[in-house]
């Protein structure tokens, strides 16, 4: 009898579930969730994105980045300030404070993603990686088509 073959949308999502969990549990004696780190990362990397530019990288809904600024606003992890070009934006930074968490936790999850990848042979990974990104740019390019 042939296995049950998942789809390889179900297999990324069981992957994002079960790696966002091992995560999360990394980061929670350090007072963060996944979504919170995400937030710092980007926020370190890209200073001044708007709460509609964060959910919007991050792949969630306005009201639950929302929710995830407000626990960053209320430890003191990021900042906020009005758009210089006007409106009613508010650029969010990240803090000194969300630096040190950032730099803090960093470590953690590099060492949790290298345990998930422990003793896989070399090769294997590579043709794994050279797969993700075959699926990840033709999934990219049907949204393209489709927004056309």
């Amino acid at each position: 009898m042939q296995a049950r073959r998942l789809s390889p949308l179900a297999s990324f999502k069981r992957l994002h579930l079960s790696a966002r969990a091992g995560a999360d549990r990394c980061l929670g004696p350090h007072g963060l969730s996944a979504a919170q780190f995400g937030v710092l990362r980007l926020l370190a990397e890209d200073p001044g994105l708007t709460g509609a530019e964060l959910a919007r990288r991050s792949s969630v809904t306005s009201p639950s980045m929302n929710e995830t600024l407000a626990m960053l606003l209320r430890d003191d992890l990021v900042t906020r300030s009005p758009d210089p070009r006007g409106g009613r934006a508010i650029q969010l930074f990240i803090s000194p404070a969300g630096h040190a968490v950032l730099d803090q936790t960093l470590p953690l999850l590099l060492e949790y993603s290298d345990g998930l990848l422990a003793d896989i042979d070399p090769d294997r990974l590579a043709d794994f990686f050279a797969v993700l990104d075959l699926i990840t740019e033709r999934a990219e390019a049907a949204v393209r088509c489709e927004a056309s």
